[in-house]
């Protein structure tokens, strides 16, 4: 098997992917695969960071206030639970089956990462509390919710 090293994440840490050439339909042809491919709800911080990092320049989003964010809301902790809010991004019910999914798989962590990035990138930071705290003071959405 093939290997590449890479150094990313906000810490810069090395990482190794193989690079594969199983798919039938790039049959021959090695492909990379990004740091949400290799992810699994018992990714180490260090990948959940990559993955953060990887998805905020697919989306265009602000890294720093996106990883500041899933971090405030989860601690990166991908069974984060509080009864209401759950997963890395700390979806509600609610939010998750209206924005996300038809079943509530709000621990699911690229599933979570993604919906989070996508509602970002139409402008909906407003959702979670710790952007509202920490970067949204000004906005209209979160001084309707009272930050």
């Amino acid at each position: 098997m093939l290997w590449i090293a890479a150094v990313a994440g906000l810490a810069g840490i090395l990482t190794l992917y193989p690079l594969t050439t199983n798919s039938d339909e790039n049959k021959g042809v090695a492909f990379l695969p990004t740091p949400i491919d290799v992810l699994t709800n018992d990714s180490t911080k260090e990948q959940i960071i990559e993955a953060i990092n990887f998805v905020s320049e697919e989306y265009g989003l602000n890294r720093t206030e996106f990883y500041e964010t899933l971090f405030g809301e989860s601690s990166l902790n991908t069974n984060a639970d509080n009864g209401i809010s759950a997963g890395l991004a700390q979806f509600t019910k609610e939010t998750w089956l209206e924005n996300c999914s038809d079943i509530d798989d709000r621990k699911d962590l690229k599933k979570s990462l993604e919906c989070a990035a996508k509602l970002w990138k139409s402008g909906e930071q407003w959702r979670w509390d710790v952007w509202c705290q920490k970067f949204g003071r000004n906005n209209k959405r979160c001084i309707i919710r009272g930050f």
